[in-house]
């Protein structure tokens, strides 16, 4: 039996992937191929992700950049995941 995520839970757990797992500061960016095997490797469903990314990008804890594929962590993102 699986349990459904919301997207809020999901976007929690990529900002503690970040930053207690990878170690990353505000500023900081990881690319988006890194971040989903880092979701992935907890078993986390691939499906989720985008709308776990979504999330985040809209409370201003992740901002995207579409030109190098690359999540960055805001200051807010950072301050969420402590």
């Amino acid at each position: 039996m699986s349990i459904k995520m919301t997207q809020q839970d999901v976007a929690e757990w990529i900002l503690d992937i970040l930053v207690n797992e990878l170690g990353l500061k505000s500023g900081d960016e990881v690319p988006f191929q890194r971040l989903k095997e880092r979701y992935r490797a907890r078993k986390g469903d691939a499906a989720n992700i985008a709308d776990g990314l979504k999330f985040a990008g809209d409370q201003e804890w992740l901002r995207y950049d579409d030109i190098k594929d690359t999540w960055h962590l805001t200051d807010l993102g950072h301050e969420s995941a402590a």
